[in-house]
């Protein structure tokens, strides 16, 4: 997936240090919200299975806007193909 952009860095930030309390504190949710924002279960469990645990969160990161990114392009495209 691309990294994302300079510009996005402070949401990567602020997603980043949520999805490190959620590993901590609630991991049921975090796997629900993957699933609900469609990030692959294969894609999940390779990331979940990382040596260095603290490599986890921002990979997360990255494939949860890396996904809104994509959806929000398919979007645009099929919106300006309907009109």
């Amino acid at each position: 997936m691309p990294e994302p952009s300079n510009d996005l860095q402070p949401l990567k930030t602020i997603l980043t240090a949520e999805i490190n309390r959620m590993l901590d504190e609630d991991l049921g949710s975090l796997l629900n919200a993957l699933y609900r924002i469609d990030i692959g279960e294969t894609l999940v469990t390779q990331v979940l299975a990382e040596e260095n645990l603290s490599d986890i969160a921002p990979k997360l990161s990255d494939m949860i806007i890396a996904r809104e990114l994509l959806k929000i392009k398919l979007r645009t495209e099929y919106d300006q193909n309907t009109l």
